[in-house]
């Protein structure tokens, strides 16, 4: 949902191109090349959001975090059981802790 204090371009972003490519097609070949002062400093705020927004998609996709295949439910309980009470395990609880935490492959 958009926020009244935000620049007028930051309201609402279309991400396909070719999407984007329509809206900005004049659809006849005889349209004159008009901008007005408010279209023209509106492409400032339009470029400024469309700026962020590739950011925030790129850091997003890019980010570790969000690349790692999820971990099961059962296999993070496990990890954090061997954790609080595995001392006993002595220099292995921490080799078991890393094995019950990683990324398994899908089986078929």
């Amino acid at each position: 949902m958009p926020r009244p204090d935000q620049p007028r371009a930051a309201r609402w972003l279309l991400a396909t191109p070719l999407t984007c490519l329509d809206h900005a097609d004049p659809h006849k070949t005889t349209a004159p090349a008009i901008l007005s002062e408010e279209m023209y400093q509106s492409a400032f705020d339009a470029w400024q959001a469309a700026c962020e927004d590739i950011y925030t998609q790129w850091t997003h996709q890019t980010d570790p975090a969000n690349r790692a295949p999820p971990i099961p439910r059962a296999m993070r309980e496990a990890a954090a059981f061997v954790a609080e009470h595995g001392a006993f395990l002595g220099a292995d609880q921490e080799t078991l802790r890393a094995r019950l935490s990683a990324p398994t492959p899908k089986r078929a």
